[in-house]
This record gives structure tokens, C-alpha cells and sequence, in this order.
């Protein structure tokens, strides 16, 4: 079951995370949407606990407002 997905589009990427039962998964598309890539485990709450994060930036480059990130507050992607 796929809970919580995020989207990130920075430059011509679109990244999507989401939390399926307790792992993160990241797929890209590098065509605005219209393909995606394999979905890429990236961390296992158990073994690497991670959190939701709201996002503010004053740097354009990234279109988001939240992001998953381990608890010591390093970025995922």
C-alpha cells in the first residue's frame, strides 16, 4: 500500500517518493511525467529511521513543500 507520496520537480526531473508499508521507494522521470523509472528502495524505516519533513527554500531549483530525510536531517535523494 502506497501512503504519503511526494513529489519534487527540480530543473526537467520529476522525483516521487512515497512509504510502502515501512520502506521508502524514489522513482525519476526525466520526460515530465510520461515514464518513470524502476522504483528504487532507498531506506528501511527499521534499519534506518526516517521522517517527513516540511521543505522551504528560497532557491527556486526545487518545487516542493516536504521531504523525507533520515533523523540526523540527511536528504534522501
Amino acid at each position: 500500500m502506497c501512503v504519503f507520496p511526494n513529489l519534487i520537480s527540480t530543473c526537467s526531473r520529476i522525483y516521487i517518493q512515497w512509504i510502502e508499508y515501512f520502506d521508502l521507494y524514489t522513482s525519476e522521470s526525466l520526460d515530465l511525467g510520461k515514464s518513470w523509472s524502476k522504483p528504487k528502495l532507498n531506506y528501511s524505516a527499521s534499519d534506518f529511521p526516517f521522517q517527513r519533513y516540511e521543505f522551504r527554500s528560497n532557491n527556486n531549483i526545487y518545487n516542493t513543500s516536504t521531504i523525507y530525510a533520515l533523523k540526523n536531517y540527511s536528504i534522501i535523494l
